[in-house]
């Protein structure tokens, strides 16, 4: 898990976030906080024993939570998924993999776009 989450738009600096002001980024970022409170105000009401959590650290499993989940269409039916694992490959640019649930098989599937060498 990241010991940081200061990459995370939500966790941005007040500072940083004026840097956005004019883009249409700022209002997603600010709905995503509102929607999170929104989120944790109800469970909090459900289960008022998940007072002893605060906003802040419940933001912060969120965004690890929600970063791990890959969009897959299942059935037809588009849905997300933890796929253990995948989720810990590393990124580059240009991609270097697809990935898609595989009705057949019944799972998640990734696939090499191009040969990727040994270790790499």
């Amino acid at each position: 898990m990241p010991k940081s989450l200061r990459d995370f738009p939500i966790f941005f600096t007040d500072e940083e976030k004026f840097l956005l002001k004019g883009s249409p980024f700022l209002n997603q970022i600010n709905e995503k906080i509102e929607d999170i409170k929104i989120d944790y105000d109800l469970i909090c009401k459900e289960v008022p024993a998940y007072k002893e959590f605060t906003l802040q650290e419940y933001s912060e499993v969120r965004m690890m939570v929600s970063s791990r989940i890959f969009g897959i269409t299942v059935n037809n039916i588009k849905t997300d998924g933890f796929v253990p694992y995948a989720d810990m490959l590393n990124h580059k640019r240009p991609r270097q993999t697809t990935w898609y649930y595989d009705q057949e098989k019944e799972g998640f599937v990734i696939e090499a776009c191009d040969d990727i060498p040994r270790g790499e």
